[in-house]
């Protein structure tokens, strides 16, 4: 759960979106954030003097810049430290490279590999960030983190084939992929669960609650209930406790502007494919 600002605060929490594969998250003065989430996050400091507190799976690190791994709980004490997180999402490329990077529940960085980025880490605090400079931030920030970390195999291209299969079809059968790559269905779930470190069933109750996010998010014209029953919710008060307990906050503190602000879009749906590598950024 994350402890959000309350209505109408001076500095809402700002979500940069990078079509789909990674979100960058700024927030403003936050005493305590915990959260679970499936993709990994690079935790840094704005004010690179500024040290938080993030405690995940019996660690603790006190930094201006750590890692997560993936599906750790987590808890951020960052008393009055603005902070900066990048999510990784599953589908991007670099996620392997994260995961095996990320050998520990938390790990602690050295944030001066991040001073060059320290301009755009503060304008994103501010809001003076444009979509163009966030994705640029993103990939600068991943480049960092990996700079000397050994290579890690690109993604099985059966797994990519799968992700890519349930993006445009979320009711395929878990049998049916299994057949179409000719191993048994006990094989596909080792694989899959070796390959991207959770099981098929929770990579697609993971998919279906981001898609849902997004919904919420970006389609004020949309119900929750809609929304809700879309992405297999019993009801939008199912799909409530869902948000509260995996993004930290609800449906309807999500839709107001005063407290989160979006900027950019995701990919549509059947286009939230893993890319075989980093997408290029324009130049800002």
């Amino acid at each position: 759960m994350t402890e959000v600002p309350s209505p109408r605060a001076a500095t809402p929490i700002r979500i940069y979106l990078q079509g789909g594969i990674a979100s960058l998250v700024a927030l403003p003065r936050l005493p305590l954030v915990k959260a679970s989430r499936h993709d990994a996050i690079i935790m840094l400091s704005v004010d690179p003097d500024a040290v938080f507190s993030l405690s995940a799976g019996g660690l603790c690190a006190t930094s201006a810049a750590a890692a997560i791994a993936p599906a750790t709980p987590h808890t951020l004490q960052a008393g009055e430290a603005r902070t900066v997180s990048i999510s990784v999402h599953l589908v991007h490329p670099l996620f392997p490279a994260m995961r095996a990077f990320t050998d520990q529940p938390v790990k602690a960085l050295d944030r001066k590999a991040f001073a060059h980025l320290d301009r755009d880490l503060y304008d994103a605090s501010v809001g003076h960030l444009d979509l163009d400079r966030a994705s640029q931030l993103i990939d600068a920030v991943l480049a960092a983190v990996l700079a000397h970390a050994p290579p890690t195999p690109p993604l099985d291209p059966r797994i990519r084939q799968i992700m890519q299969t349930m993006d445009q079809d979320f009711n395929y059968p878990f049998d049916k992929l299994a057949a179409d790559l000719q191993i048994s269905p006990s094989r596909l779930s080792h694989l899959f669960s070796k390959e991207l470190g959770l099981p098929f069933r929770s990579y697609m109750a993971w998919s279906r609650l981001v898609l849902a996010w997004e919904m919420v998010a970006l389609k004020p014209e949309m119900s929750f209930t809609e929304i809700a029953h879309i992405w297999g919710f019993s009801d939008s008060s199912h799909m409530a406790r869902n948000f509260h307990l995996k993004l930290g906050m609800t449906p309807t503190t999500m839709r107001d502007r005063s407290i989160v602000e979006i900027i950019g879009t995701p990919m549509p749906l059947g286009q939230h494919l893993p890319l075989e590598k980093p997408p290029s950024s324009s130049a800002g």
